[in-house]
């Protein structure tokens, strides 16, 4: 029965963040939220972590990272007045996002050796 609830969280966060990238990043948030709770629950109960909450975390971290590089450039733009091509706009935002996902990466390496560090201190593997 537990088992069934983490996996249900873990799928309604990643429907949720697919959503929310239909919806210009407006069910980003529950669905973080819900990603959240289901890898909290997974690791009080012991069971191995979702791949669906993980996933949903990477689509909202990536949507929030998206609109906050979008609001950074659009102010810089307005505030020094210039004019940017659509090509010097795709540069802009094409290594943003290459600089987003590297972040994201990283993020996701410290959860997973976390992760391990703290199966191999319960021993578990």
């Amino acid at each position: 029965m537990k088992q069934q609830y983490h996996e249900k969280l873990g799928l309604a966060a990643f429907v949720l963040s697919l959503a929310g990238v239909l919806t210009a990043g407006l069910l980003v948030i529950p669905a973080m939220i819900c990603a959240l709770m289901s890898k909290r629950h997974a690791e009080a109960v012991g069971l191995p972590r979702d791949g669906y909450a993980t996933a949903a975390m990477v689509v909202c971290v990536s949507v929030l990272g998206l609109w906050a590089l979008l609001f950074a450039t659009g102010g810089l733009v307005v505030l020094s007045g210039l004019r940017i091509s659509e090509d010097g706009l795709r540069v802009i935002l094409g290594v943003g996002g290459l600089l987003l996902t590297g972040v994201v990466v990283q993020q996701i390496a410290k959860q997973m050796a976390g992760a391990k560090r703290m199966r191999h201190l319960a021993g578990r593997r």
